[in-house]
């Protein structure tokens, strides 16, 4: 069984209201994503920072329960949340989730406990797979106040537990989150529907 979940509990400083309530062709970018992830998961979750901020069919809303520390709180809580073992990771501010990349990393997941996309040699965690045994590493970030994600692949990293998904060219795109108007004005014209 796989959970998807979305990470929608931030502040968006920089966009200078709640992003993930701002709708891109009428839908909001965390409707997108619950959309995609139905196709592949048998739940799916959005970990918030207040209950009832989307109530849509289908998906169950967490609450952060490690709010105002950035998505590894929201990690935590979507792992502890989680019915299922493999769970896959999305940003809530990504317009762009896409069903065959999101397939292609829960397929890789078999015997490591996180799959994360390389783009132009960075590990992005905001879109890979988790497997809620990270719980208590996680969970160690956090207490340890070590809340930089690069931090938790790079612990995976050196316990073999991280497969570093090598992104074609096509797939890129599929990264993209949005911080500012100007980047949902770019990525209007791209988005399918």
């Amino acid at each position: 069984m796989a959970t998807g979940i979305i990470l929608a509990g931030g502040k968006s400083r920089r966009f200078g209201e709640d992003k993930t309530l701002y709708q891109i062709k009428g839908r909001t970018m965390v409707e997108r994503a619950a959309e995609v992830l139905r196709t592949v998961a048998d739940e799916v979750l959005v970990s918030v920072d207040r209950k009832g901020k989307f109530c849509l069919p289908g998906v169950r809303e967490v609450l952060d329960i490690y709010g105002g520390i950035g998505p590894v709180g929201g990690i935590y809580t979507g792992l502890l949340e989680a019915n299922g073992k493999t769970c896959i990771i999305i940003a809530g501010d990504n317009p762009q989730i896409d069903r065959d990349l999101t397939q292609r990393l829960l397929e890789k997941a078999g015997q490591y406990r996180m799959v994360v996309p390389v783009n132009e040699g960075r590990a992005e965690p905001l879109y890979g797979v988790y497997k809620r045994e990270l719980l208590p590493v996680v969970k160690r970030q956090i207490l340890l106040k070590r809340y930089g994600l690069q931090e938790l692949i790079e612990e995976e990293r050196k316990r073999g537990g991280c497969y570093f998904y090598p992104l074609e060219e096509e797939e890129k795109r599929y990264l993209y989150n949005v911080n500012s108007f100007q980047d949902i004005w770019k990525i209007e014209g791209a988005l399918d529907n």
